[in-house]
């Protein structure tokens, strides 16, 4: 049950399914599954352009992916992806 939850909290923060699925050895279809049935919804897929403006200036100010990622209700590798096809560079984990 455990297990189950914390699927359901990473996929909710933005950890993209084929982390999830390696994280636990599980599926696609599984954290498809897992996420329904925990109520969490599915993630919208990119952002539009005005939406990316507002992105790249959230990030260049210092913002992080995930704060991004959540105040447009998608995940993190969506913020990411559309930032780096602006040519955005992609600071360092440890924010640096």
């Amino acid at each position: 049950m455990a297990q189950r939850a914390e699927v359901a909290r990473l996929y909710a923060i933005g950890v993209s399914v084929p982390d999830i699925c390696a994280r636990f050895n599980i599926t696609k279809n599984t954290v498809i599954r897992l996420r329904k049935q925990a109520g969490v919804p599915q993630r919208e897929r990119g952002l539009n352009e005005a939406q990316g403006d507002e992105a790249e200036a959230m990030y260049i100010s210092g913002k992080s992916l995930l704060t991004i990622a959540k105040h447009f209700g998608t995940g993190v590798g969506a913020v990411r992806g559309c930032l780096l096809r602006r040519g955005v560079r992609m600071r360092r984990r440890n924010g640096a």
